[in-house]
């Protein structure tokens, strides 16, 4: 089963984009190379998880009943615990209590806990159990015992027949012109090379299905188990949840590790969600800006479980203001998220005005498309390539006139007879890069920008040089001057534009690309830094965060930032992120 990627939300508000960064870098036994680092810091970021109160999370130490009863009612019942809490109850017995009344423990249970065992360690195939009762119930289906064969021919031939396998699968072996045989399975080709005779159907005997992989035959200790027990593991082992050790077993009298406890608690998070994806649910969305400040009141809408809180923003931003990138989707977890917009900016009113004398039929497409404000959309355009390569960027092409409903094969000729008119047209360049270096020095400058310094504790005024395309000087200039000029006063070490770079499409070759304080914005791939040594917004001063004036500032002038430009989201253990990168195209 396709694991859904569940986005980073809050038990009752969704962190900004910062606060996870923030997390992580809160645990220093807990690096982004961590196996379970991705799933903990989700963890914590929901308010499931606590680290230890000294810096550490401690993901190998273990966990008793009382956490683990914690965890899956802060997870699935945080109205439950939290109204258990605020009634007296302390943390241990809070749990259990919700537990009880949501039917995660039962009365008379054969799971051995009480609230004189709640300091117990939990062990894994009892963690099983408790998470299998989150779960949606089980649609009821059944194995077919055998398959049927029967003939086919769609085009193969003789020796060709398709199987009935009662899954619903489209299975067909057929033989080819050479006597090979090959086994279809919804289109996937295989050759079957161990037996090359053709197959007579009437001497064949009904075709059993291969046994389908379960934790009875994949798990190597499943039999240890009880009745109980083995149908709660063989529930999370297809829903991928339990994957079972590097050895093959399952371990089901472990005790349970703290990190073991968080991904297993994560991935039944996802799998919920994915198992309940579509459905419509009630919410209550605060809106806010970057900074977390109110910028509407909250309001009552509808989302569907597994949609992108992007989306979700763009259907509910208040006058004024657009949606901005966000981490996540709706997810069974909570019903209220703090969605984060943008004020409009002088580019966007002019794009809405534009749209609707478009629309209105006031301009032409041309004059629409020639409009400034493209300049400050991000991503790529071909007003923005205009402005970069000119006329370079366009050439002028002749264009045959096909009657309507003639069709000619590529390399063909044209019928006897037949003339074929042309057209110019004037197309635009797919590839946006020049040729060699030299070219690409004839096109860039230098240019001075001011700065704020950081020495200490203290910031003092500064400039930086940056070499970037002579066709934007001054918008790069503009961009620092009103950074500068920002109450953060964000402070830079250093800062680089234009690189030559062989065979590679990075913008740095076009002097269309900025990278800012490299050592605290690494370039990361899944948690492995390539370039730099961290990310730490909200903890090093030269770390670039989501919703501060640096990212705003850039966008505002068409610049995409590589934190979440291609991974759609900040999480710096999961995905490509390039935290120090400013692109003008998006690259």
């Amino acid at each position: 089963m396709k694991r859904k990627l569940a986005g980073l939300l809050a038990a009752l508000l969704l962190l900004s984009c910062a606060g996870t960064g923030a997390l992580a870098a809160a645990f220093k036994d807990l690096p982004p190379t961590h196996w379970a680092y991705r799933e903990i810091t989700r963890a914590v970021s929901h308010g499931i998880m606590n680290g230890l109160g000294d810096g550490r999370m401690n993901p190998d130490g273990t966990l008793t009943w009382a956490h683990y009863l914690a965890m899956i009612s802060r997870t699935f019942a945080p109205m439950a615990y939290e109204g258990a809490r605020s009634s007296g109850a302390d943390w241990k017995t809070a749990g259990y209590q919700t537990a009880l009344s949501k039917g995660y423990l039962l009365s008379g249970d054969f799971l051995s806990v009480a609230p004189s065992s709640l300091d117990k360690p939990i062990s894994r195939q009892d963690v099983a159990v408790l998470l299998s009762r989150v779960l949606p119930a089980a649609p009821a289906n059944s194995a077919p015992s055998g398959a049927r064969i029967g003939s086919y021919d769609g085009g193969f031939g003789s020796g060709a027949y398709s199987i009935d396998t009662g899954t619903g699968a489209d299975v067909k072996i057929v033989t080819d012109s050479a006597g090979q045989q090959w086994i279809f399975i919804d289109g996937v080709s295989i050759p079957i090379t161990s037996y090359n005779a053709a197959y007579d159907p009437a001497a064949m005997p009904p075709v059993a299905n291969p046994a389908p992989v379960t934790a009875d035959n994949a798990l190597s200790d499943f039999a240890q188990m009880d009745a109980n027990r083995q149908a709660a593991v063989r529930r999370l082992y297809e829903l991928e949840i339990v994957r079972g050790k590097s050895d093959g077993s399952f371990g089901p009298y472990d005790d349970v590790r703290r990190c073991d406890g968080a991904v297993l608690l994560m991935r039944t998070l996802d799998a919920i969600d994915e198992l309940r994806a579509g459905e419509t649910v009630p919410l209550t969305l605060e809106r806010v800006d970057g900074d977390g400040k109110t910028v509407g009141e909250a309001v009552a809408g509808n989302g569907r479980i597994g949609q992108s809180l992007s989306a979700l923003a763009a259907a509910y931003a208040p006058a004024g203001y657009k949606a901005a990138p966000q981490d996540g989707q709706v997810s069974v977890i909570t019903s209220r998220y703090a969605l984060q917009f943008a004020p409009l900016t002088q580019a966007d009113k002019e794009e809405i005005e534009a749209s609707a004398q478009y629309r209105q039929g006031q301009i032409s497409y041309e004059e629409y498309m020639a409009k400034d404000f493209w300049l400050k959309k991000l991503g790529d355009n071909e007003r923005k390539r205009f402005l970069i390569f000119g006329a370079e960027f366009q050439e002028t092409v002749e264009v045959p006139d096909i009657p309507e409903g003639l069709e000619l094969p590529e390399g063909a000729g044209l019928p006897e007879g037949l003339e074929i008119t042309t057209h110019t047209e004037t197309v635009t360049r797919t590839e946006i890069r020049y040729d060699t270096a030299e070219e690409a020095e004839s096109h860039m400058a230098t240019v001075e920008v001011p700065v704020w310094r950081l020495r200490g504790n203290k910031k003092s005024p500064g400039t930086m040089n940056l070499k970037v395309n002579a066709a934007l000087v001054e918008e790069v200039k503009a961009i620092f001057t009103e950074i500068y000029n920002d109450p953060e006063q964000f402070p830079f070490e250093d800062g680089g534009g234009y690189s030559w770079r062989t065979n590679s499409r990075s913008e740095h070759i076009q002097g269309t690309a900025i990278d800012l304080n490299v050592d605290s914005n690494f370039q990361v791939r899944d948690g492995a830094a390539i370039v730099g040594s961290r990310w730490a917004p909200g903890g090093d001063p030269f770390s670039i965060t989501p919703g501060g004036s640096v990212v705003r500032v850039f966008a505002e002038h068409g610049w995409d930032w590589g934190g979440n430009a291609w991974a759609g989201h900040s999480d710096p253990s999961y995905g490509y992120h390039d935290y120090m990168h400013f692109s003008y195209f998006g690259r």
